[in-house]
C-alpha cells in the first residue's frame, strides 16, 4: 500500500538565470499565469510523471538542452520574442495599468473573471462599458461614480445624449445641445467629486 504523497504546491514567483548573454533572466509568475490564461497542471505539465522528480536509477538530475528547458512554454509561447520572458533583470508582476487600462477603484477589487469569461484565456476586452454593463439604464445608473455628479439638467437626460453611440470609453460631447463648442472638461455637466 505506499504513503500519500503530499500535496504540492507551486511557488508564487521563481527566478531563473539562464547562460544566455542578453535576457538573462527569466520571472515566472506561477499562480498568476494559471489565474490569467486559465490553465490547469495538465495545460504545462502534459509531459511530466512520477519520474520527472523522482529516479530511482539515477543519482544525478541529466541536464535539459535549450529545447527541453523551453518545451513546457513552446505550446503557447512558440511565436513569441525572446524578449516576452526573457530580460537583462527580474520582472514584477502582472500589473491592470500595463494593458493600457489601469482599473477605477471599481473595478479593482473584482476578480479578473468578473471582466473576463471563465473558460478562455483572459484577453482584451471591449472598452465600452455596455460590453459588460449592458443594464445601464435611464435613472438606474449612478453617474457620480465616474468623478462627476450631474446637476439636475443633465442628470434627466439619456446617455446617448452626451455619450455618442453609447461610447462611454470616448470622450463625451456636448455639441449635441450647445453649439458654443462647450467642452465638459471646462464646464463640467455637474459637479466634480472626489473619489473615494
Amino acid at each position: 500500500m505506499g504513503k500519500p504523497h503530499p500535496i504540492l504546491s507551486a511557488p508564487d514567483m521563481r527566478v531563473y538565470v539562464t547562460p544566455y548573454a542578453k535576457g538573462a533572466v527569466v520571472t515566472f509568475y506561477h499562480q498568476q499565469h494559471v489565474d490569467l490564461f486559465g490553465l490547469k497542471c495538465t495545460n504545462c505539465h502534459r509531459e511530466e510523471n512520477c519520474n520527472t522528480c523522482h529516479d530511482l536509477q539515477k543519482t544525478v538530475a541529466k541536464k535539459k538542452s535549450m529545447q527541453e528547458v523551453h518545451a513546457i512554454c513552446a505550446g503557447c509561447h512558440e511565436k513569441d520574442e525572446c524578449g516576452r520572458c526573457h530580460a537583462d533583470k527580474e520582472r514584477p508582476g502582472f500589473s491592470h495599468a500595463s494593458t493600457g487600462w489601469p482599473l477605477s477603484r471599481y473595478h479593482d477589487t473584482l476578480s479578473c473573471r468578473a471582466c473576463h469569461p471563465t473558460g478562455k484565456p483572459i484577453a482584451r476586452l471591449n472598452r465600452d462599458c455596455v460590453g459588460c454593463h449592458a443594464g445601464f439604464k435611464q435613472g438606474k445608473f449612478r453617474h457620480a461614480v465616474t468623478g462627476v455628479q450631474l446637476d439636475e439638467t443633465h442628470a434627466g437626460l439619456e446617455c446617448s445624449d452626451c455619450h455618442v453611440d453609447l461610447k462611454f470609453a470616448k470622450d463625451p460631447s456636448c455639441t449635441g445641445c450647445h453649439d458654443d463648442k462647450r467642452d465638459f472638461r471646462k464646464m463640467p455637466p455637474g459637479r466634480k467629486i472626489k473619489l473615494k
